[in-house]
């Protein structure tokens, strides 16, 4: 799960071409779902979830929106029995 607007681990795994939807598209749209965003790689069973440069809007976005904190566990929900692991890359001042 690349949270980093940069995408440099989407951009490893991807080509820039193949992301159509991204991470920030599933958090600000209702309607997008996990399974339309996430991208299978060339490595057998390892996807991604794929961050575009407008990632960085995301946080100006959501001030002010009461479940903005929740969204992106709630967009995780259902997803344990789907993947042994989910790691998440976030930008250096998250860490």
């Amino acid at each position: 799960m690349d949270l980093d607007p940069q995408a440099n681990s989407s951009l490893t795994f991807l080509p820039h071409d193949a992301i159509e939807l991204s991470i920030y598209d599933l958090l600000t749209d209702g309607q997008t779902r996990f399974e339309n965003v996430v991208r299978p790689t060339s490595i057998p069973t390892l996807n991604i979830l794929p961050s575009r440069i407008n990632l960085a809007k995301f946080e100006s976005k959501l001030i002010g929106e009461f479940d903005a904190p929740f969204r992106l566990k709630d967009k995780m929900d259902g997803l344990v029995n789907s993947y042994d692991y989910i790691v998440i890359d976030t930008p250096p001042r998250w860490a």
